[in-house]
């Protein structure tokens, strides 16, 4: 949907001075999501600092943004999870400009987040929040029936105004939070508006604290006894534990962020430290969200035993950054097997 904004002008002070007065009054933003980043809710994605349509870089030049993304998207780790009720917090303290409700919570097929880019609806649910100096910030897919607030209230930090959602053109549960001045894209990892196209250079990050963007994380993971339905998993609907006369033993994990040429090391290892299952594996193509498994084939089930039998799987990811730093990231998950 559209909305009106705010010009900030600069018309009596010298350019100096309004640019000075410009960065000191910008706001000071906290995370939109009541949630621990890493814990249960994750960066998908960040907003696009290159115009280029060819090309999509972050504010650090790294790769976790999406083509012409202008917004800070932040998942949770499923429909589940979303069901239980997540909430969306005000980023700043502000009036509420505009908002949007009633949008289904679903996920869409190609054509029909074609449509809905067409008729101007791809934020879904949402609320705009009008803060000092001609700032504003935008929250898009939120739950619906889940806003709490109505055209022209007042907001605080942190004040809960909605709940995270699917609605709009979205693939996972998750908030995204544009800021602007007046009708400027901001990035607020780096301060800096989104046209300028520069990346790379020391930011002057609008987040109250500090915020990771090392560029994945892996969210998920679990065990199967046949190949596990990604699609259901998104949803959070996990599938059944494997058990001794399984034919089969999976490990599957999923993680946030996937980018070309990730390394990605995945195993299966058995009671006795054998490994039953391994790969080793580039990631070929950037992907928003991945998902991988493992496993073994089991015609005769699993070999008895007097005790419960602890399997365990483990992914773990590395990463070169543009700035040549190398990053690790490792999930482990265990099972006991009676």
């Amino acid at each position: 949907y559209s909305f009106r904004m705010i010009r900030f002008l600069c018309f009596i002070l010298p350019l100096y001075l309004c640019f000075t007065q410009s960065a000191q009054s910008a706001p000071s933003l906290q995370l939109p999501v009541d949630c621990a980043l890493e814990q249960d809710c994750w960066l998908m994605s960040l907003p696009d600092a290159d115009p280029d349509p060819a090309i999509a870089r972050d504010y650090t030049c790294g790769k976790q943004a999406r083509e012409a993304s202008t917004g800070t998207a932040i998942g949770i780790a499923s429909l589940a999870e979303m069901e239980k009720g997540v909430g969306v917090l005000a980023p700043a303290s502000g009036t509420i400009s505009r908002l949007r409700d009633g949008e289904e919570d679903a996920f869409r097929s190609i054509k029909e987040q074609a449509e809905l880019k067409k008729a101007g609806k791809e934020c879904g649910n949402g609320v705009l929040i009008e803060h000092a100096e001609g700032f504003t910030t935008q929250l898009c897919h939120l739950r619906k029936d889940s806003i709490t607030v109505k055209k022209g209230d007042s907001v605080k930090v942190g004040q809960k105004i909605a709940e995270v959602g699917l609605s709009g053109v979205s693939d996972h549960p998750q908030v995204t939070m544009t800021v602007r001045k007046g009708d400027l894209e901001i990035d607020p990892f780096s301060g800096k508006e989104l046209k300028a196209g520069r990346c790379g250079f020391p930011p002057k990050p609008l987040w109250s604290s500090k915020i990771k963007t090392d560029g994945f994380n892996l969210y998920d993971a679990g065990f199967a006894e046949t190949a596990p339905d990604f699609g259901l998993i998104s949803q959070g609907k996990k599938p059944p534990a494997p058990t001794r006369k399984s034919q089969g033993l999976i490990f599957w994990f999923a993680y946030f962020g996937a980018q070309k040429g990730d390394r990605i090391d995945v195993s299966l290892t058995a009671p006795s430290g054998m490994v039953l299952a391994g790969e080793q594996m580039v990631q070929k193509e950037d992907n928003p969200r991945q998902y991988i498994f493992v496993g073994k084939a089991l015609p005769k089930g699993l070999p008895p035993t007097a005790k419960k039998d602890l399997y365990k799987g483990e992914a773990r990811l590395t990463r070169i950054t543009p700035q040549g730093e190398t990053i690790t990231r490792t999930i482990r998950r265990e099972i006991k097997i009676e």
